[in-house]
């Protein structure tokens, strides 16, 4: 466990094809596996990213990490002047995307995106012994992501760790990569629980373009019926396992979305960067 850090950050730094341009989907979901949210969180959220091709990146080669046992985080922060409070949870029977690494005081620590709460996303740090670091973490409120300081924090059970595991795919969830590194593309949407009452099942749609601005056009309410047991709407289909007006725990079975690779000479590349420098 001590290498854990440098490992992955030898798979993020090392060997990149120049020529080739990765285009990917970043989910809050895995294909096939239970989620739960609460009402106002995102069943859904799609980031569309175009990134240069690495094939020893972790998130290409499928390294994720994969808790110890089940373990939750509570702690307060302050953003904005404001004070916020986080609590997230894992679970051991889930792998969470490795992300990147990054460095505090000289020291270097892995960062992993554990969920969302709250319409926010939440990444933790990890030392290179595989322990939650419980100094920081980061949080993303679509507009932005920041890391905070963290205080008053509780780890249950205090001895966490996280491992490296491998998958034959790469490990799905909704991962945040510094600007500097990618292109956003313009399919970025999510799709929101509204709760439920005797009759209907509220959902909302709605999509962003490529600078996070909020399409007014594309704004959606949806109903489907309290007893629907499935949920289709554009390519997704959604397995509804569990229901209340506080929660939705389901199951997404597709949702048509390939990553591929493209040339850097290639004329859907040269469109996306041509739209981006007339922006």
């Amino acid at each position: 466990m001590r290498q854990l850090v440098c490992f992955l950050l030898l798979l993020a730094l090392t060997g990149c094809s120049k020529d080739l341009v990765q285009h990917a989907y970043l989910k809050n979901y895995t294909l096939g596996e239970p989620q739960t949210v609460h009402i106002g969180e995102p069943i859904i959220k799609i980031r569309d990213i175009y990134r240069e091709f690495d094939e020893n990146h972790p998130s290409v080669k499928g390294v994720c990490l994969e808790p110890s046992s089940d373990f939750s985080v509570s702690a307060k922060y302050t953003e904005r002047f404001i004070d916020r409070s986080l609590k997230v949870s894992g679970s051991s029977q889930k792998q969470y995307p490795f992300n990147y690494v990054t460095k505090i005081n000289n020291a270097e620590y892995s960062v992993f995106w554990i969920g969302s709460e709250n319409g926010k996303d939440y990444g933790l740090l990890i030392d290179d012994n595989g322990k939650i670091f419980t100094g920081y973490a980061f949080v993303d409120n679509h507009d932005s992501s920041s890391m905070y300081l963290l205080k008053d924090v509780v780890l249950d059970p205090a001895n966490t760790t996280m491992k490296i595991t491998k998958k034959s795919t790469p490990c799905s969830g909704f991962n945040n990569y510094d600007s500097d590194d990618i292109t956003i593309g313009d399919n970025n949407l999510e799709l929101i629980y509204g709760g439920i009452n005797n009759v209907t099942i509220s959902l909302m749609y709605r999509e962003y373009t490529w600078n996070d601005l909020a399409r007014p056009s594309f704004f959606q309410n949806l109903v489907y019926e309290t007893g629907a047991k499935e949920i289709r709407f554009k390519d997704f289909k959604i397995e509804v396992l569990e229901l209340s007006n506080e929660k939705i725990v389901y199951r997404v079975l597709e949702d048509k979305l390939k990553d591929t690779t493209l040339r850097r000479d290639g004329r859907e590349w040269q469109t996306i960067e041509k739209a981006r420098k007339k922006d």
